[in-house]
């Protein structure tokens, strides 16, 4: 599912090096609405948000609506509070969303999403989201309801919910289905068959995660410390597990062949991955690894050198760039200074 989620700025009007003029007309005007309207870090139940969905006039509009789908036939608003998400494999048949799914499908923007994973006795939440901090774009679904006929009317709005992909899965069995550039103008504008191949063939993003605090459990907590990482410091094994590793002559050849080098692109990702196992990439990037500030220097040259290798060469060309010598060396050094007496 998706109980919570964040909506803050600043947020580019580029999309991963994509031009704006290869975006949608209202991509930019969404992107000025959210830099200028207040951020938000922990959206609930019954909050107003901005939505993207298509007006009486079939053009596109940008519209801020309140969480919690009510349905036209609804008796009152109370319904709202069990609708915050619509599961995709039903939408179509439900009562609460069929008609919403037929005609009224919106874009749910949001910086990332709060999932909650037992751990032991109580939950642990986390706060997943791009791995660039991109925007991410929730297929949803609104409605309009109004208590009497004279009544104002009222909008509303759900996220749609599928099965998890490889990264959100290890938090939660449930996920919002989220949306890549080429499938908004079919699921906003296609035909009820359109939309359900969106629904089908959507991929998770490249998403990361990392625990944030319990305070985002109430909604009357909003403050960007909800979406900052806790418990970043890395420990000293771990420090010390990644740079025996990366001081060793051949480890580069290995993590190419064995299982890590297999899911990356690259050389130079699988050494990242590393910083992301140990969880020394984290901690780097929020200065919070516990040591001294010259050893996080250090750490972080060493990060900068990786980002330096021409990865599209082939591995022979890549093992023997005097810079993985270097890389080697910079690690030893490091370790060497942890360990002292």
């Amino acid at each position: 599912m998706c109980g919570r989620y964040a909506l803050y700025g600043p947020i580019s009007r580029h999309r991963k090096n994509k031009p704006v003029d290869d975006l949608p007309d209202w991509y930019p005007s969404l992107v000025d609405a959210i830099n200028v309207r207040v951020m938000r870090f922990n959206v609930a139940p019954t909050d107003v948000m901005p939505i993207v969905g298509v007006n009486r006039e079939g053009g596109i509009s940008i519209r801020e609506l309140r969480r919690g789908l009510v349905p036209y036939w609804a008796k009152d608003v109370k319904i709202g509070y069990k609708a915050i998400n619509a599961r995709a494999e039903t939408i179509n048949e439900k009562p609460m969303f069929r008609d919403a799914f037929k005609r009224r499908r919106c874009l749910v923007p949001a910086s990332g999403y709060f999932e909650w994973k037992p751990e032991g006795a109580a939950k642990q939440p986390y706060f997943i989201h791009d791995t660039d901090s991109e925007l991410l774009m929730f297929a949803g679904l609104w409605e309009i309801w109004r208590e009497t006929k004279e009544s104002e009317p009222l909008y509303t709005y759900t996220i749609v919910t599928g099965p998890p992909g490889v990264v959100s899965g290890d938090i939660h069995d449930r996920a919002p289905v989220i949306l890549a550039e080429g499938a908004w103008e079919a699921w906003l504008t296609g035909e009820v068959a359109d939309a359900a191949e969106v629904l089908e063939a959507a991929q998770e993003p490249q998403l990361r995660y990392y625990t944030v605090s319990k305070a985002v459990g109430s909604p009357k907590n909003d403050s960007p410390e909800l979406v900052q990482p806790i418990n970043a410091y890395v420990s000293l094994a771990e420090v010390l597990r990644c740079l025996r590793e990366l001081s060793d002559a051949d480890y580069q050849e290995r993590l190419w062949l064995g299982r890590i080098a297999g899911k990356m692109g690259s050389l130079t990702e699988a050494i990242c991955q590393l910083f992301d196992d140990t969880g020394l990439g984290d901690a780097l990037e929020h200065g919070r690894t516990g040591f001294a500030p010259e050893l996080d220097d250090d750490l972080r040259a060493l990060g900068r050198q990786l980002d330096s290798i021409d990865t599209n060469r082939s591995l022979e060309d890549i093992l023997a760039d005097p810079r993985m010598t270097l890389i080697r060396d910079s690690a030893a050094r490091v370790l060497r200074l942890i360990e002292a007496p």
